[in-house]
C-alpha cells in the first residue's frame, strides 16, 4: 500500500495499473520517466544470511534486465525477490502483496 503518493505526469488510471504490476514494470518506468531519476531509488529485496532476510539495495549503477536487475559485478537479483521500490528518502512508490 502506498504511504505517499509520488507525482507522475500520466493520469491516474494509468498509475494505478502500474502499480498493481510488477516490480519490473515499475522499475522500467522509473528508468525511463522523465521526471524521475532512477538513481534516486532503492529496492528492498530478499536476501536469505541478512538481518530479518532482507536487504536494501541503491538503484546506482542498476542496469534492467530481462529476468532481474543486475547489480555493478554481474551480480542479479530476480525480480521475483524485490519487495519494495522506494526513494531514498522513504517514500514507498510499490510494495509486493501477500
Amino acid at each position: 500500500m502506498l504511504t505517499q503518493v509520488v507525482r507522475f505526469a500520466e493520469p491516474v488510471w494509468f498509475m494505478v495499473s502500474v502499480l498493481r504490476r510488477g516490480a519490473k514494470h515499475v522499475l522500467n518506468m522509473l528508468k525511463w520517466h522523465p521526471e524521475h531519476r532512477f538513481e534516486e531509488y532503492v529496492i528492498l529485496v530478499v536476501h536469505r544470511g541478512a538481518p530479518n532476510n532482507r536487504v536494501e539495495l541503491s538503484l546506482k549503477g542498476v542496469e534492467l534486465g530481462r529476468g532481474g536487475v543486475i547489480l555493478p559485478g554481474d551480480v542479479e537479483i530476480p525480480y521475483h525477490r524485490i519487495l519494495e521500490v522506494r526513494r531514498k528518502d522513504g517514500v514507498k512508490l510499490w510494495g509486493k502483496q501477500g
